[in-house]
């Protein structure tokens, strides 16, 4: 049986880890049990990923490189139509944790960075996702309020967002249908001001 190249493995690791924290919550993902899951030694696995930290890390940027990805799909739609609207409200979804891969992807997220504020290379792609978020609120609400109220009607909109991925987090009750709602109301309001 042919060797599995690192990068193959380090795929299958990040894969393992993410149906563990799934499945089981941050608490389950020790470096045994996502070596475990992978269906590889626990040596194996520092082998790839030295320190848990460095496994976070990797699952951190591994979510927000797909965060990036949904964050573009807004840029082809025509600007102020109802298919606009339509497409903003799902390109919002897209970045709620609706999905297990989602929820995942923004658990690690928060974990990693509530025990690591520091860290340089994590405040940087924090900062950067932050941003991002911000420019796809600005280009949103860009296409159907005045010039002079773009700003406050994009903060408005990424509190909204964030207002509601906490609200999904924490909520079983809150699904996709309430999600769209309120994503829907405020971009509805928001063309009026």
């Amino acid at each position: 049986m042919a060797r599995k190249q690192k990068k193959e493995r380090r795929k299958e690791a990040l894969a393992a880890a993410k149906r563990l924290l799934s499945r089981e919550g941050m608490q389950a993902a020790s470096v045994r049990r996502v070596a475990e899951e992978a269906e590889m030694s626990a040596g194996s696995l520092r082998h790839i990923f030295p320190s848990h930290d460095e496994l976070f890390i990797a699952l951190f940027e591994d979510g927000r490189k797909r965060s990036a990805t949904r964050l573009k799909q807004l840029q082809a739609t025509p600007a102020g139509s109802e298919l606009c609207l339509a497409a903003a409200v799902d390109t919002l979804l897209a970045l709620l944790p609706l999905s297990p891969g989602t929820r995942v992807d923004l658990l690690v997220q928060l974990a990693v960075q509530t025990d690591h504020p520091n860290n340089p290379v994590l405040v940087e792609s924090y900062r950067e996702t932050c941003e991002q978020l911000d420019e796809l609120c600005r280009a949103i609400v860009a296409t159907t309020v005045a010039p002079h109220e773009v700003a406050e009607a994009a903060l408005e909109l990424r509190l909204v967002l964030d207002g509601v991925t906490m609200r999904v987090l924490s909520k079983a009750d809150f699904g996709e249908a309430e999600a769209r709602a309120a994503l829907n109301k405020t971009l509805r309001r928001l063309r009026f001001l």
